[in-house]
């Protein structure tokens, strides 16, 4: 396993190995892998995806709408027509290609950024992406990288990693 600063790397070519098991192409996989992620943990986002891409009548294991976005992107419905809230747009574009400047601003990094609530207005959520793409860059990293270890400190995963906000 790569260093875990690496985890859209990794994403990337978890998808990019699915889909060559399965005949759909990298970015079918990657947004139906960012379209059953809300409200899920990864290890269930990756359950459910694999599931639905192995077999399209796999039952829902999430939130039923992202059950039926992910089998439209899987049936060769446009990404963009599909895929429309800003976390699941953004997801998609880091698993795809992960040394893009995409934040995802999920319930995670909103109690990391000490966000009141559990939701943001579009105009947050951009403003909030770029307060932690400015903060990525004064500590010299690259976003993806910087968003994967906040996370994973957040989670208790990286105990020993400091961040002043």
């Amino acid at each position: 396993m790569l260093d875990k600063k690496y985890w859209y790397r990794e994403a990337h070519e978890l998808c990019r190995h699915w889909s060559e098991k399965t005949g759909y192409s990298v970015p079918q996989v990657a947004s139906t892998v960012a379209v059953l992620s809300p409200m899920c943990s990864w290890t269930q986002n990756l359950r459910w995806a694999y599931s639905l891409l192995k077999d399209n009548s796999a039952p829902c294991l999430g939130l039923q709408a992202n059950h039926d976005k992910a089998l439209r992107i899987l049936s060769g419905e446009p990404i963009n027509t599909v895929l429309k809230g800003e976390k699941v747009k953004s997801f998609y574009a880091c698993i795809l290609r992960p040394h893009c400047s995409s934040v995802v601003i999920d319930r995670h990094m909103l109690k990391i950024m000490q966000w009141p609530r559990d939701t943001v207005t579009r105009k947050q959520y951009h403003k909030l992406a770029d307060i932690f793409r400015y903060r990525a860059n004064l500590v010299g990293m690259p976003v993806p990288e910087y968003q994967a270890l906040t996370w994973l400190w957040q989670r208790g995963d990286l105990k020993q990693l400091v961040f002043s906000y």
